[in-house]
């Protein structure tokens, strides 16, 4: 079995507001030699759907 890495995660919340749709991005940093960052990784959601982006606003 092969698996890909795929860039793009969707990622979905129920909430009492009702369900909150994400896509998530995984960014990672640096390269095997050099321990400090090696293990950085950055996770940053984006709305996946006007319900969503309206809802996020509203917090901000």
């Amino acid at each position: 079995m092969q698996f890909t890495r795929r860039p793009l995660l969707p990622f979905v919340m129920n909430t009492p507001a009702g369900q909150l749709r994400f896509l998530s991005a995984i960014a990672h940093f640096g390269t095997s030699e050099d321990v400090t960052i090696r293990d950085l990784r950055l996770e940053l959601l984006f709305p996946a759907d006007d319900a969503t982006r309206a809802a996020v606003r509203t917090l901000g």
